[in-house]
């Protein structure tokens, strides 16, 4: 009786049979295709094959994560955080990319600009053409080659994404994330929320205004309060004047 064996090793869409004349023997190497092989059989499935190349070379959106930040120039180092995947499961980590702008909302000669660190996540947006002619000059340019949809022509929109601790779910707020200092606003209300607060120039109050705790005042201040007792207080200049 004749023994013989083979062994198969499954290649990405191609078999390859080996007999070695030996004991059976089998060895497969578990591969994840590019495409369905199914769909090599009809036109439809030719075309949806076809649809999905070009999808995975279409880049539009994908997480990514801070690897640094200069905020004079702002252009951040971005590591996307989605990899690629190799024929047999392995993860393939992308590249990291250079020069990419970051989102301040401004307008109108004011900005609201953002502290970015290492590690913040946020989201890559990939723009339809080559755009490094327009971030040097910022007007209108032709793109500079015939890449499109790639993300070394996107910009990165920072993002928290999970574990907000929102203090006031009713306003619209900035805060810290930990919740210690916070500025909201709401129909009618403002309130600021932190140990300390600066105010630089000229100061207006118009209405009353109720200090609770200690108020010193540098140089010499005039107006009028109403003390604990419920007496009316005069001072001009730092000097008391009235009290009645």
């Amino acid at each position: 009786m004749l023994n013989f064996g083979f062994e198969v090793h499954i290649l990405s869409d191609v078999e390859i049979f080996d007999f070695t004349g030996a004991s059976l023997t089998m060895e497969i190497t578990k591969t994840i295709p590019s495409n369905n092989p199914a769909d090599c059989n009809t036109l439809d499935g030719l075309n949806n094959t076809l649809i999905d190349k070009i999808f995975l070379n279409l880049k539009k959106v994908c997480p990514g994560i801070v690897q640094s930040y200069n905020r004079q120039t702002n252009r951040a180092v971005i590591k996307p955080a989605i990899t690629g995947i190799a024929s047999q499961g392995q993860k393939v980590p992308k590249d990291n990319l250079v020069n990419i702008p970051v989102l301040n909302l401004s307008g109108g000669g004011i900005v609201l600009s953002f502290p970015i660190k290492q590690g913040d996540t946020g989201w890559l947006i990939a723009a339809d053409r080559n755009i490094s002619i327009f971030k040097q000059n910022l007007v209108e340019s032709a793109p500079n080659d015939y890449r499109k949809h790639c993300f070394e022509d996107s910009f990165f929109i920072p993002d928290k994404i999970n574990d907000l601790n929102i203090l006031d779910n009713d306003s619209f707020i900035i805060q810290t994330i930990d919740g210690t200092t916070s500025i909201s606003l709401k129909e009618n209300l403002l309130t600021l929320i932190a140990t300390a607060i600066n105010l630089t120039g000229a100061t207006t109050i118009t209405g009353d205004t109720s200090v609770v705790g200690n108020l010193t005042v540098s140089t010499g201040a005039t107006g009028v309060f109403t003390s604990a007792d419920s007496k009316t207080i005069t001072v001009t200049n730092g000097i008391i004047t009235g009290i009645n």
